[in-house]
């Protein structure tokens, strides 16, 4: 890393040379690496974007997701009526369940922003319901099943959720990183791995359980670990400053051309946000992200010349350029 890059990481980043090196993860199966490399859907920039629990690896069968979360219904539907059929309590019994109740329907292009308004107005809106960020891409690439199953946590395990968080947070509070990131562990667990569509409480909450988790892995300086953490948050919820911030800071402290790139994209996400316009980054943060770009600036162009004097005068960094900022969204 160079000291430019050192001036850049404050203390819960960076402190000393080498410390990309302190993440103790076991690297991933060199076959999966390889695959992974030629799908573009499986990366933001150089995160992957599997999701939590690695939920996004089933939108890769489209048809065969929509089959297995229709099958699920339908079996839940027989499974209700069969109740009703042998109930003796002389109660009533639950209604089988609807489709309009149970799925999202997702069959509308890209472009069509009066769809997507209805869609808001009339569904997610009135329901409190919010669709995951990672889902909106894979729509906007044509890639999305037509109808996403509703997750709901039932009561006892939302506060259960919320119990673990609560003791991530003061174990943060004391400094036990560690343990905070065991107890951020543990209300993770409770979330379905195909939590696409789901009340937007909900989200909110998994989303600071990932971004709290990122900040300890910053604090660890396991850098790449509190990437992935901070990405998944993402995920989620595309606009959530203080992830897309720990990410940042993470790449700067991995340093490196392509990390480097990375930061800048989720830097300038946050800069961008200029008075005069619907603000969606708090004012401390659009100020900080300015700051970290303009000393950012000088270390993209040490790395430029470093890269020219390696492989000479006709290298192409404005492509390299554009070739790295077209992974990341």
């Amino acid at each position: 890393m160079t000291m430019s890059t050192k001036k850049m990481c404050d203390s819960t980043t960076c402190a000393a040379q080498g410390h990309a090196h302190n993440d103790d993860e076991d690297d991933d199966d060199e076959d999966e690496k390889q695959r992974m490399a030629q799908d573009d859907r499986c990366w933001d920039g150089n995160w992957s974007c599997m999701g939590l629990g690695g939920m996004f690896v089933v939108f890769e069968d489209v048809e065969s997701l929509e089959r297995m979360e229709w099958a699920g219904f339908l079996e839940e539907q027989q499974l209700q009526q069969q109740q009703e059929k042998t109930s003796n309590t002389g109660k009533a019994s639950s209604s089988p369940l609807n489709v309009h109740d149970e799925f999202v329907n997702l069959d509308i292009s890209s472009d069509d922003q009066e769809g997507w308004a209805r869609l808001h107005m009339e569904v997610l809106r009135p329901r409190g319901l919010h669709i995951a960020s990672g889902v909106m891409r894979r729509v906007a690439e044509g890639s999305c099943p037509k109808r996403i199953r509703i997750r709901t946590l039932d009561t006892s395990s939302f506060e259960e959720l919320l119990q673990h968080k609560q003791a991530g947070n003061k174990a943060f509070s004391e400094h036990r990183y560690e343990e905070a990131i065991e107890r951020y562990d543990e209300a993770l667990l409770l979330v379905d791995s195909s939590s696409f569509v789901a009340p937007k409480k909900q989200i909110e909450q998994i989303v600071n359980v990932l971004s709290n988790q990122a900040e300890c892995y910053l604090r660890l300086k396991k850098f790449k670990a509190a990437g992935q953490a901070a990405t998944d948050a993402l995920l989620f919820e595309n606009g959530h400053e203080k992830s897309r911030m720990r990410r940042a800071k993470a790449a700067l402290a991995i340093a490196g051309a392509p990390y480097l790139l990375q930061a800048q994209v989720d830097l300038e996400e946050i800069a961008n946000d200029e008075e005069g316009q619907q603000q969606q980054h708090s004012r401390a943060g659009v100020k900080q992200a300015k700051e970290y770009l303009e000393q950012l600036e000088e270390v993209l162009e040490m790395e430029k010349t470093t890269l020219l004097e390696k492989h000479g005068s006709d290298y192409d960094w404005d492509l390299y350029v554009r070739m790295m900022k077209a992974k990341c969204w």
